[in-house]
């Protein structure tokens, strides 16, 4: 049977600007055997809906594309084997990327994926939902709680 590896993740907010930084800290615990590496990416989630009629009702159909922004993933050191470690990722928001939109036919969403890298085995995965605007609405939410885990 093999041991745990667990993983949480906090941001300070949920809200950001284009070009600023974002500070991820992310805990990993490596209780199995062997080490693991996580990393992070800024990803770009477009969901395209459109309206079908049928006889009698309609349906919303979805089609949604994933995509990582400008190449922005940035890997963490190994956590060996029995150890737990902080790592700390600093990700900067472009600043020419298109902000966070919801309208009847496109969503424009982002998120903060981490993937833990476990060889030969199935990896971790944790989202962190981030919005991107132009608004002045960063600064009238108090601090986020986005502590996620993941065993």
């Amino acid at each position: 049977m093999s041991r745990p590896i667990d993983i949480n993740a906090k941001i300070d907010r949920c809200a950001y600007y284009p070009g600023e930084v974002v500070t991820i800290v992310c805990n990993v615990s490596n209780k199995s055997s062997v080490g693991v590496i996580p990393r992070v990416t800024l990803r770009q989630i477009q969901t395209f809906k459109q309206l079908m009629a049928a006889k009698n009702n309609e349906k919303t159909v979805r089609r949604q594309t994933t995509h990582a922004v400008k190449k922005q993933r940035l890997e963490g050191s190994l956590t060996e084997p029995g150890l737990s470690t902080t790592h700390i990722f600093h990700v900067e928001i472009p600043i020419d990327i298109p902000i966070s939109v919801d309208c009847p036919i496109l969503t424009v969403s982002y998120d903060l994926h981490l993937t833990v890298d476990i060889p030969s085995a199935i990896d971790l995965h944790l989202d962190l939902p981030i919005m991107i605007t132009t608004k002045n609405v960063v600064n009238q939410y108090k601090p986020y709680n986005s502590e996620y885990k993941m065993t």
